[in-house]
């Protein structure tokens, strides 16, 4: 969960403390409680017309049953109308804890003076038994790929597919948001080529890769028309296999090949880059981006990220491919237009 706040930098004290309050003091009523459920609810009921973000929450479910993971990160109806004031009190005061939080400040600050702020503001905060994570002993991607159809009030069919990934901490999660990177973004996303020489049979095509603490989650979204269901599955479940043999760079041709050939290693290497320098354009990204770093990282790996980054080949990608997008079969979620 996370908390935002922005403001001049002449009151950057008085926010801290605002949220500190905000954040470690549980301030509600049933009145209140009532109020919010009702808002709630109904931004659920939004989310239930929202076919990518119904679509995920159940590839989700599918990859990881029985684990935290397989619950939607948006709630369940069920659960949010029975929730009483004082479950959430008990909830409040399990997690909201400073040894159980990190703090990203980004702008124009002086650190000495902050950090003596910081000590002043939140030094009478009481810390309890150390992180609060959730296991999963039973966390096991489905040995066999599952399916499961949906029809909502959509235009568009929507075949989405989810594999599993490397966590968080993984030392395959450098070359996994690679690859994913070539795969599903810059000017030409590789996923496209699964269905080269048949233009007309999809709308779009994504591929996403989500790191966790405990797992990670390989995404792919396609619209297309109803009719092709079964073709565009068969091309995407083929395709696959296929990055673990691909040339991503110019390194793996002959020298008088190599201007013939798009260099996708270096072109995502240097997308990297910008994404990076442009990260720092947005205060608010940039915060989310260190202090969930600061919570899900495992102090054992200090390692520069795009140092590593520009450290891949193609061998690295090619690996990663074989382990996570050869030997597993995807679970499938397929959302179709109701029928009028």
């Amino acid at each position: 969960m996370f908390f935002e706040i922005s403001l001049p930098a002449d009151h950057l004290e008085s926010g801290l403390g605002l949220l500190k309050e905000v954040v470690f003091t549980f301030n509600l009523n049933e009145e209140s409680v009532e109020q919010e459920k009702a808002v709630l609810l109904k931004e659920l009921a939004d989310y239930s017309r929202q076919p990518e973000k119904v679509g995920l929450a159940r590839v989700y479910e599918l990859a990881f049953p029985g684990s935290g993971y397989a619950l939607p990160v948006f709630g369940k109806a069920e659960a949010i109308s029975r929730a009483g004031l004082s479950d959430l009190k008990s909830f409040h005061q399990k997690y909201f804890r400073p040894d159980n939080a990190a703090l990203a400040v980004v702008g124009n600050i002086e650190p000495e003076k902050l950090r003596s702020n910081l000590k002043t503001i939140f030094s009478d905060l009481r810390s309890g038994d150390g992180r609060s994570v959730r296991p999963n002993p039973t966390l096991k991607f489905p040995d066999s790929g599952s399916l499961v159809e949906i029809k909502m009030k959509v235009s568009d069919t929507y075949i989405m597919a989810g594999l599993p990934g490397p966590e968080y901490n993984s030392p395959d999660r450098p070359p996994m948001d690679l690859l994913s990177e070539l795969g599903g973004a810059g000017l030409s996303p590789l996923v496209y080529q699964a269905f080269a020489g048949q233009p007309d049979l999809i709308n779009s095509a994504r591929l996403h890769y989500f790191s966790h603490e405990q797992a990670g989650l390989i995404f792919i979204s396609v619209t297309t028309r109803e009719d092709r269901v079964p073709t565009v599955r068969r091309l995407l479940q083929n395709f696959l296999p296929r990055l673990a043999e691909m040339n991503y760079s110019r390194d793996d041709y002959l020298p008088d090949q190599q201007f013939l050939v798009f260099d996708f290693l270096q072109g995502g290497k240097n997308r990297f880059q910008w994404l990076s320098e442009k990260m720092t354009e947005s205060p608010p990204v940039l915060a989310l981006s260190l202090a969930r770093h600061l919570l899900l990282r495992n102090d054992r790996v200090q390692k520069n990220y795009l140092e590593t980054i520009n450290g891949l080949d193609s061998s690295s990608l090619r690996k990663i491919a074989r382990k996570y997008l050869s030997r597993t079969r995807p679970v499938w979620v397929v959302i179709t237009p109701e029928k009028k």
